[in-house]
């Protein structure tokens, strides 16, 4: 499936298919969709119909999660063929089987009426636009929606809500398509595409350090394991999320702390603070400022503008209004002049002003509003004293719905050091934030989330501003308990794994502080479950190679503190090692490229060694494949980084690990592993691995070994006689 949807959105083979491929394939995609390849043959109608009744019904739910994720993946691809675009576009309620697909006139009218407007909407949204052309056409049907006479005076209560209720649809839908310009990397392809989404964190100058670029190494392996995991999970399931999107492997620390790692969701505060700050200087080079494929997004946004400003000049249907804000924020995002971002602070501040303070969901927008315009513009003391004060009044309110619009709006705020804004909002946010975590156990987890990533962003930024320099520590007291919980959703513990490594790789916090950040890590990587282990794990690695072990890498000075060091990377290893043993296998099995890299960074190689041989001839093994394959990857990297200097150097080592075990029968296999990995042949490395993953290991390894052994001394020649007398 994943190979037939990435081969389809190739321009080069979409025009070598034809009408006898369709025939046959279009039915065996659906049939299996349907969870059944013998109706491939019986299904009745063309091509196009039959994929537009597959699209109309979702996979079956006989289909586990993952297949029912790519089999839709691979019906929209098919969707977006030319030749079959226009069909699956159509409204179910105007194709009914064997029935020809309706003019465009008829269309064009048929989307008055409420339901076929959303049906077609939905479609819009599942299969996207092919090119410039079909970009112009569909905005001027939903054009047609928005711009319907106003309701006859004397129409019926029904008819009027109606009316309203459509036009509500129609914005939606024109706003949509508006935002789908700037899905990445495909433009008006959501298939393949996700909203752009730019992170707010400043750039990290450990990472830029030796010990930092040995972080790097290791915690890439961890994040993608992260990111493979949240994307095969059906519950974190996005309009947008597709099982080939290889470019949400993002550099390492560029994600919001707020956002789930792999999350493909439209959310607030989408595009950070400096993505917007070009248009302040009225030169549009950020990313969501290109117009793709010829579209001219430029234009359309300043129309809608236009639109709103007529509209908003006179009274509106409260349901109107909200859609009306709420497409104003999105829109946002695209704003090109400053012009714009001063129109929306204005009419956000008055609105805020005039509405009752019960309509909850219309003063949430309206904080959002007025915040992210007041942090893109130079605002002066007046629109300051204004904005300030109405953020107050939010943070007090007794609906947790204006709280979050505000703490959504604040996000753009804390985000710049030098924010005049933030200046006079720090103090009252270190009072809110803390309380707010405190009480975490009967907030909703957006809310925590939202008060965490403010927190972690005025600690990192705005300390100086504080009069309590107690702020990281007070923050931490707080997080640490939210922390601990067996019960915190796994969003915001990756919240909070994320934020307290900002704060660690930054040394935000005191010494004491971190040590105490390290020790929990630790705990609760031993204790919690797989899908919190591999956050939880990133923060341990983090603090590990920013903390006082990454003063002692590769030491081999015996004095305390290097001995000190070494205790407790070897009790943090023997955690990694745990799950290995006992977790379920295809939630650690990456692991195997973490536990020997940390290692070798941290301890003698003398004691990395032992480790491994123990523990691979350790009786109690549960997993020797797996002890095999992290001991030649161990071996690799010690004779890789001439820390044993030879082969004559490890050979006794490991010979009296396993002597001294009474394991002698595995003793054959350990030196086969130390061959290959010496071994100068990538070809041999890779037999290791087969041969460490057959169900009777011992079987395989004599031969292994005669092999091993010859072609070693074959394809390395310059080994000294010394080393093969030693062996």
């Amino acid at each position: 499936m994943d190979c037939l949807s990435l081969a389809l959105s190739l321009r080069e083979i979409q025009s070598g298919i034809d009408d006898a491929w369709l025939a046959t394939t279009v039915p065996l995609v659906v049939a299996l969709a349907k969870g059944s390849t013998a109706e491939a043959g019986k299904a009745d109608g063309s091509s196009s119909q039959q994929l537009h009744s597959a699209l109309t019904h979702s996979p079956t739910h006989s289909l586990s999660p993952s297949l029912r994720l790519h089999t839709g993946t691979a019906l929209l691809s098919l969707a977006r063929l030319p030749s079959l675009h226009a069909t699956c576009l159509i409204p179910p309620l105007l194709l009914s089987p064997g029935s020809q697909s309706p003019s465009e006139q008829v269309l064009d009218q048929a989307l008055l009426e409420g339901e076929v407007l959303q049906q077609y909407m939905a479609r819009s949204n599942t299969v996207g636009w092919l090119d410039r052309a079909q970009f112009e056409e569909r905005w001027m049907q939903l054009l047609g929606v928005v711009n319907q006479p106003p309701p006859a005076e004397g129409m019926p209560v029904e008819e009027m809500y109606a009316h309203t209720l459509n036009m509500c649809i129609g914005l939606v839908g024109v706003v949509s398509l508006l935002l789908a310009t700037s899905l990445c990397p495909q433009p008006g392809n959501p298939v393949f595409g996700v909203p752009l989404h730019t992170h707010r964190n400043r750039d990290i100058l450990f990472l830029g350090t030796k010990p930092g670029r040995r972080l790097r190494k290791v915690r890439s392996v961890v994040e993608t394991q992260l990111l493979l995991q949240c994307g095969a999970r059906p519950d974190i399931y996005s309009h947008y999320q597709c099982p080939l999107l290889s470019h949400l492997s993002l550099p390492l620390f560029t994600r919001n702390v707020e956002r789930g790692p792999g999350g493909t969701e439209l959310g607030p505060a989408q595009l950070s603070l400096k993505s917007l700050w070009p248009v302040t200087l009225a030169n549009p080079t950020s990313p969501a400022r290109h117009s793709p494929d010829g579209v001219d997004v430029r234009s359309c946004v300043l129309s809608l503008v236009d639109l709103f400003s007529h509209w908003l000049g006179q009274p509106l249907h409260p349901l109107l209004l909200l859609h009306t804000l709420r497409a104003i924020l999105m829109l946002s995002d695209l704003f090109s002049l400053p012009s714009q971002f001063q129109w929306m602070l204005e009419l956000a501040c008055d609105l805020s002003d005039k509405q009752p303070p019960e309509d909850v969901a219309l003063h949430a927008i309206l904080m959002q509003c007025i915040l992210k315009a007041g942090a893109v513009l130079k605002v002066d003391a007046v629109q300051l004293e204004r904005i300030v004060r109405s953020t107050e009044r939010a943070l007090s309110s007794d609906s947790l719905e204006v709280q979050d619009g505000c703490l959504c709006g604040l996000l753009y705020v804390v985000e710049d050091p030098g924010s005049q804004l933030a200046a006079h909002l720090a103090a009252p946010l270190a009072k809110y934030l803390p309380p707010q975590l405190e009480s975490f156990h009967r907030l909703s987890e957006q809310h925590c989330t939202l008060c965490w990533s403010l927190a972690v962003s005025l600690a990192l930024h705005h300390s100086h501003l504080l009069k309590d320099a107690e702020f990281p520590g007070q923050l931490l007291e707080k997080a640490i308990p939210l922390f601990l919980h067996p019960h915190t959703s796994p969003l915001l513990f990756h919240s909070l794994c994320f934020g307290l490594e900002l704060l660690v790789l930054n040394f935000t916090l005191s010494n004491e502080q971190r040590s105490k950040v390290t020790n929990v890590t630790a705990g609760r990587c031993a204790k919690c479950e797989l899908d919190k282990v591999l956050p939880a794990l990133g923060l341990l690695l983090s603090c590990m190679y920013s903390g006082e072990q990454g003063n002692y890498v590769n030491e081999d000075e015996e004095t305390e503190a290097a001995v000190e060091m070494s205790v407790l990377t070897r009790e943090y290893v023997g955690i990694l090692v745990e799950h290995l043993r006992h977790s379920p296998l295809e939630g650690v099995r990456f692991l195997v490229g973490v536990v020997p890299v940390v290692m070798v960074d941290f301890l003698p190689p003398v004691q990395v060694l032992q480790m491994v041989v123990t523990e691979f001839v350790s009786p109690h093994q549960p997993r020797p494949s797996l002890a095999a394959i992290v001991m030649g990857e161990t071996f690799s990297l010690v004779l890789g980084k001439n820390m044993g200097d030879t082969l004559t150097d490890c050979g006794p080592t490991v010979s009296g690990q396993f002597r001294s075990t009474g394991a002698r029968e595995k003793g054959s296999l350990v030196f086969s592993v130390l061959l290959a990995a010496a071994s100068s042949s990538s070809i041999l490395r890779a037999m290791l691995e087969v041969v460490a993953d057959q169900p009777n290991m011992c079987l395989h390894i004599c031969k292994f070994s005669l092999a091993t052994t010859s072609f070693y001394f074959c394809s390395n020649p310059s080994v000294k006689p010394s080393s093969k007398r030693c062996l």
